[in-house]
């Protein structure tokens, strides 16, 4: 029984050194020998051969020590010398950085910008949910806004609202309490001769345009503090910005004057009110910039001549609001198809929440999102204009009413957005990209390194 011992454990150190088995077969070989192995230790020692057992062992130890010793020598990388691997890499220099010639799994930087690119741009899916939403956009803005006369319709429903917060009593205290210097309508003997001539298109039913201060968006509220402060009034005439000092002209001028800025704002506001529900209504936000068109010659005063009427016929502030709620419910679609194809795209992995940080533009998909969202508002503007361009004989320019200024500014506040991208964003997100490449490069080169030689000894070659 002590010659099998000892032939047991020359088997368990053979299948040491032996390359012919995968490590799993080798560890359940070499555990089933133990296992024998100590169940005969055990009977020899219950014999009384404790000593010639505790031999026995200590011979195989050492044995087995020196065969680990002999794999570890066995498994040997020599690595060429720093100065002989400076020649070889000047031998293969490329004058364009290309990480393949290094990792065969890492990409040049072409190749990585080419990649960014495919990624960034729209794919057929995408640009299907641009086309599809702003003809959803297009058909619920020709169908549901309704006319400027505002009694049906979403225009009828935005009539409704400022009649009931503007009733008439409402105005005619506003137009007491909020009386302004700019609020000159006609072209009388005495402006005139203070002005040193008529104001082109000043009258009761165009002086809302004419007086910037009317003007219900940022620009025509400063002109318009500035002019209560200064007693001016400030016109565009002929495609120029006039101001006339009216020190004087009225009767009750002091009380269209303030001296401080957030009296001469709530002054300023409260007339607006007073105009916005009027029959003859606040203009569009910003109508006056298109009064500079005048100075291009007859097609400027032409274009400035079609704005004029169409605010006449009723495209008012009111008006323009009722172009709104379908620009906003094609962005909201846009937004939605967009969510639920990267939701459907991550099988599971995407929730809403996880999806709603990704509309930032330092992200991919939030670049995606912003470029669709400018495409779809172009193309509904595209849409929009084209109608009005087909129909406007046929409808002796009626067609022009059908404007929609609500997509204008959508695909203003997108095309500032993209511009911002292309010129500072898109550079940053490309070299994040590259980096999240390289950085995956270097995990599989890790990985690859300790495959292949993790159980190696490594020396540099001597000389000679």
């Amino acid at each position: 029984m002590k010659e099998f011992l000892e032939n047991s454990g020359k088997v368990i150190n053979k299948l040491t050194r032996d390359q012919s088995f995968n490590n799993q077969q080798l560890i359940n070989l070499r555990k089933s020998a133990e296992q024998r192995v100590a169940f005969l230790e055990n009977v020899l020692i219950s014999k009384g051969y404790h000593e010639d057992v505790m031999e026995i062992r200590e011979k195989f130890a050492l044995e087995e020590l020196n065969n680990k010793m002999m794999v570890r020598e066995e498994k040997l990388l020599i690595l060429p010398k720093f100065e002989h691997l400076v020649l070889a890499a000047q031998q293969e220099i490329n004058p364009e950085p290309n990480f393949s010639g290094i990792y065969p799994w890492a990409e040049s930087y072409k190749t990585l910008d080419q990649r960014f690119k495919d990624t960034i741009d729209l794919n057929q899916t995408e640009h299907l949910i641009c086309i599809g939403s702003a003809m959803v956009g297009f058909a619920i803005d020709m169908v549901f806004r309704g006319g400027p006369e505002k009694v049906s319709g979403i225009s009828g429903m935005i009539q409704g609202f400022f009649d009931n917060k503007l009733s008439e009593e409402t105005v005619k205290e506003l137009e007491k309490q909020a009386k302004v210097t700019f609020d000159q309508s006609v072209n009388s003997q005495k402006f005139v001769e203070r002005a040193g001539h008529k104001i082109k298109g000043l009258s009761p039913n165009l002086h809302h345009i004419t007086g910037v201060g009317h003007d219900p968006s940022p620009a025509g509220i400063i002109t318009g503090v500035k002019d209560v402060m200064k007693n001016t009034a400030t016109f565009m005439d002929s495609g120029e910005i006039r101001t006339i000092d009216m020190e004087g002209f009225f009767k009750d001028g002091n009380k269209r004057v303030a001296k401080k800025l957030v009296e001469a704002f709530n002054l300023v506001v409260k007339h607006q009110l007073s105009d916005i529900n009027g029959t003859r209504g606040l203009p569009a936000p910003f109508t006056f910039v298109i009064g500079y068109l005048e100075n291009f010659g007859d097609y400027g005063q032409l274009i400035f001549g079609i704005v004029e009427k169409m605010y006449l016929e009723g495209y008012d502030f009111r008006y323009h609001l009722s172009t709104y709620p379908a620009a906003l419910i094609t962005d909201i679609l846009v937004r939605v198809c967009w969510a639920i194809k990267l939701i459907n795209e991550s099988e599971g992995k995407l929730t809403i929440k996880k999806v709603v940080p990704m509309v930032n533009l330092n992200t991919i998909e939030g670049s995606k999102l912003g470029r669709m969202l400018f495409y779809t508002h172009l193309e509904a503007v595209a849409l929009n204009t084209g109608f009005i361009a087909v129909t406007f004989k046929c409808t002796a320019g009626k067609s022009l009413l059908k404007f929609n200024y609500g997509e204008w500014v959508m695909l203003a506040r997108y095309g500032i957005t993209q511009s911002r991208w292309l010129i500072t964003k898109k550079s940053k997100l490309r070299d994040k990209f590259r980096e999240g490449k390289f950085e995956e490069a270097m995990k599989d080169f890790e990985e690859t390194y300790k495959d292949l030689f993790g159980g190696y000894i490594i020396k540099v070659e001597e000389e000679g």
